[in-house]
């Protein structure tokens, strides 16, 4: 089974360390892609940045990231199902349950766009880094939804915002490792040292899957404890990483930009499937309320059954130094 994780188009965009992280540790990456009405054809995207100057402005954003999408580890769908087929049933139900009121009040309502004008705002927001909570709540709640339906990990930023915050307490921590990674480098970079690290890099992919499986229940397989082979994964991988760094990190990157690397926290967290939701329902109820800062305050509300699958989630920040006990 491959260790596949989605990425919202929001950290691709400024190349976060939850992005970044993703895209040399992964078998493969998804994410939203930004597509006009017509499709994904050549000809239909040249039409549609002909005509849209901020669907342009992203496309060369992502420019960086092409050799990526080339090669199958960074796509917008899996089998057979686009990730962005998962945003209306969000907006729909957000506009039509009255539990959601709150939540429809912050999002200002729902939005009447022709399909340009959507396609023209979702890539403004990206762009600026997600400030329009009735786009980026749809999209973050869509890109779970998709993880969970297809068994991926959902990755996640360290928490900054309320909803952030929020979203923390909802979660069980499972489990955490450090390793180092690209933090700043171009796609071609990347595929050279996934190749680089093969050997490495198949051990803790499916150690970190072990883990996981483990932590429901699953019965582990191969000898010893799921979190001590993670250790012991991640240790191999960290040392394979600091003997190929001066390779890896060298220079300028093809773009010209300085190459930079450095650790991570990756920490495994369990989350209700309507996480997205739940916490910035309670966002909404603060902000209505007058009370930004208590809005991790008092009971969250539930809106999926309680019995429903849990979501996993891949905790991702940097770290100032390299950890003193590696792995």
């Amino acid at each position: 089974m491959p260790l596949s994780i989605a990425v919202s188009p929001y950290h691709l965009t400024t190349r976060e360390p939850p992005a970044m992280a993703s895209l040399l540790l992964a078998d493969r990456v998804v994410t939203l892609l930004p597509a006009p009405e017509a499709g994904r054809t050549r000809e239909a995207i040249a039409d549609a940045a002909d005509r849209l100057p901020r669907y342009l402005r992203l496309m060369e954003s992502w420019r960086w990231s092409m050799p990526l999408w080339r090669q199958g580890v960074l796509s917008s769908g899996l089998e057979g199902e686009d990730l962005a087929s998962g945003i209306a049933p969000v907006h729909e139900r957000v506009y039509t349950d009255d539990s959601l009121a709150a939540l429809r009040a912050l999002m200002n309502g729902a939005p009447a766009r022709t399909p340009d004008q959507a396609l023209d705002a979702l890539c403004a927001d990206i762009l600026k880094g997600g400030p329009d909570p009735g786009i980026n709540i749809p999209i973050a709640a869509a890109l779970d939804r998709f993880a969970l339906r297809h068994g991926l990990f959902s990755a996640r930023a360290a928490p900054a915002s309320i909803t952030q915050k929020v979203e923390e307490r909802l979660c069980d921590r499972l489990f955490a490792i450090a390793v180092p990674v690209l933090l700043r480098a171009s796609g071609e970079r990347i595929l050279n040292a996934r190749e680089e690290l093969a050997d490495s890099l198949g051990p803790l992919r499916e150690e970190i899957l072990a883990a996981a499986r483990a932590t429901f229940g699953e019965a582990p397989t191969g000898k010893g404890a799921p979190a001590e082979r993670l250790r012991l994964a991640a240790r191999e991988y960290t040392l394979a990483f600091e003997a190929a760094r001066k390779d890896l990190a060298a220079g300028d990157d093809e773009e010209g930009r300085r190459v930079t690397h450095g650790y991570v926290s990756i920490a495994a967290v369990a989350a209700p499937p309507d996480l997205v939701l739940r916490a910035s329902m309670a966002a909404a109820r603060a902000v209505n309320r007058g009370g930004r800062g208590r809005a991790a305050a008092g009971p969250v509300p539930s809106l999926d059954a309680p019995d429903a699958d849990r979501l996993m989630l891949l905790v991702i920040k940097p770290l100032s130094s390299r950890p003193d006990r590696l792995g």
